[in-house]
This record gives C-alpha cells, sequence and structure tokens, in this order.
C-alpha cells in the first residue's frame, strides 16, 4: 500500500515539475532600445503614448523604449 502512494506521489510531482519548466520557457526577454525605428505611429493607451514601428510596439521607460513582446 505504502509502495503505491510513493509511487502517485512520484507521479504527481514529476507532472508538476514538467507543468512548471514548460511555463518558464515561455518567458521573453525584455529588450529596451535607445530609440524607436524611424516614423513610428504614436497610439495613446491608457494615458501612455505607445509607438508603433516595424511591426512592433514601443513604449517609453527610462529614456528608452522598451519592446512589447508579440503574443
Amino acid at each position: 500500500m505504502k509502495a503505491k502512494i510513493v509511487l502517485i506521489l512520484m507521479i504527481v510531482f514529476a507532472g508538476a515539475t514538467t507543468q512548471l519548466s514548460a511555463q518558464h520557457r515561455h518567458r521573453s526577454k525584455t529588450v529596451v532600445v535607445k530609440t524607436v525605428p524611424e516614423q513610428p505611429h504614436v497610439v495613446a493607451y491608457q494615458g501612455v503614448n505607445y509607438h508603433y514601428a516595424d511591426g512592433r510596439y514601443y513604449r517609453p521607460v527610462n529614456g528608452g523604449y522598451e519592446r512589447i513582446p508579440q503574443n
């Protein structure tokens, strides 16, 4: 009986560990650039001016622009 409980706990633990590591891989790295590519379109959203250029959105942060990850 103990062997079955230990086996079930090992399977549950292995599944949870695999799921957590899979979620970690999908995080994207934050990229901050000094300038936005030429001629961006400015889009105001909730009081923040986002810049759209070369198929990406950028938002101002600390004297530069953070590139918004694409989903």
